[in-house]
């Protein structure tokens, strides 16, 4: 039964980039074999479904996908429970090693550092150059792991200035794979390109975001004086 239930949890949690998958896309209610079942339905689905007439078929595929929608529910519950225990215990125990870690205490293997200075900066999606930085500079150690480790620093985004985009592609050799993330209204966009256009063909991922803009601007407004409500100059 444990295989059953944790396994597939377990390994989706191990998807690489999951930071980078918008999960709210994924689990739309559209992507529910569940709502799919009775999508087809107007009757099933409207607002109304009180008034209406259903037939025997209807009803059933709806009953079916309510037992079904409770018992995810359940389980959900019931996983949300179980794991904000463990990840409660496990950051007690994180913080008194990173503690450790902070003071010198642990010296722990070049090789698991490496690979926590790596989920570390993919944690940070696109901060993750900032964070690859930021472990450069603790020690000269971890300095010395963070630059031999090139898969830090393959985040490239267009707010950063022309010497950290230099300097990420400088350390992350020819051979890795980048995530790019470009805000598409910036005015840095063109300088951006420019400076990673030699990249293009290894960019793995490509996030495009625009900040949300008014629609309208204040000479579309409507003037209104002192005692007017009709919105007449």
């Amino acid at each position: 039964m444990f295989l059953m239930f944790c396994c597939p949890w377990e390994k989706a949690a191990r998807t690489p980039n999951l930071q980078m998958v918008d999960l709210h896309e994924i689990f739309r209610w559209e992507n529910w074999t569940a709502f799919q079942n009775i999508s087809g339905d107007k009757d099933l689905i409207s607002e109304d479904v009180g008034s209406q007439i259903l037939n025997a078929e209807s009803t059933s595929r709806f009953m079916a996908s309510t037992f079904e929608i409770d018992s995810i529910v359940s389980i959900l519950d019931a996983l949300s429970g179980s794991m904000k225990g463990l990840q409660a215990h496990f950051r007690s125990a994180q913080e008194c090693i990173v503690s450790k870690l902070s003071r010198g205490k642990v010296l722990m293997p070049e090789e698991i550092l490496a690979r926590i200075f790596t989920f570390a900066v993919g944690a940070e999606g696109e901060n993750g150059g900032r964070q690859a930085v930021w472990l450069s500079q603790v020690s000269r150690r971890l300095r010395n792991i963070a630059l031999q480790t090139r898969s830090l620093w393959t985040t490239l985004h267009s707010r950063d200035p022309t010497n950290r985009l230099e300097m990420s592609i400088s350390r992350a050799g020819p051979n890795e794979e980048y995530h790019a993330f470009l805000r598409y209204d910036s005015g840095s966009k063109t300088r951006f390109m420019n400076i990673c256009k030699p990249t293009i063909p290894r960019w793995r991922t490509l996030t495009v975001t625009q900040v949300k803009r008014r629609w309208y601007s204040d000479a579309m407004m409507p003037i209104y004086r002192d005692g007017d409500v009709s919105g007449n100059a």
